[in-house]
């Protein structure tokens, strides 16, 4: 999932569960807690979805890095670009389960971004 709480199409959440956080002081790997920081604000903003997805933050994390060590291996470029999104995303957000909408207008030069290098 991209960023459930937000409501973004699971079609491409799929795909691109990757997120893209700043590493917090002294984490070894920024993909664990990337990983980290997405699925418990996935479990604290949408539950119902996150326990019908996963059974537990665990699960979600190791989901989530190993899309992103794929991503990496296939395009770096492109798994850069959705990294500084979901960024973005969890930066603006705050923990504040903001509307999509929101998120969007807050994030869209990091959205343009990522659309020029997966999509585009």
């Amino acid at each position: 999932m991209l960023f459930p709480s937000v409501k973004i199409k699971r079609v491409a959440s799929a795909s691109l569960v990757l997120g893209g956080a700043v590493a917090g002081c002294g984490d070894s790997d920024p993909n664990a807690s990337l990983a980290n920081r997405y699925c418990r604000h996935y479990q604290d903003c949408d539950p119902d979805d996150f326990e019908y997805d996963y059974d537990s933050v665990q699960e979600c994390a190791d989901e989530v890095e190993s899309d992103l060590a794929a991503a990496e291996a296939a395009d770096p470029a492109c798994a850069r670009a959705v990294r500084a999104l979901y960024n973005c995303y969890l930066s603006a957000d705050r923990g504040m389960c903001m509307d999509y909408d929101d998120l969007a207008d807050a994030c869209e030069d990091e959205y343009n971004a990522y659309y020029d290098a997966c999509e585009g």
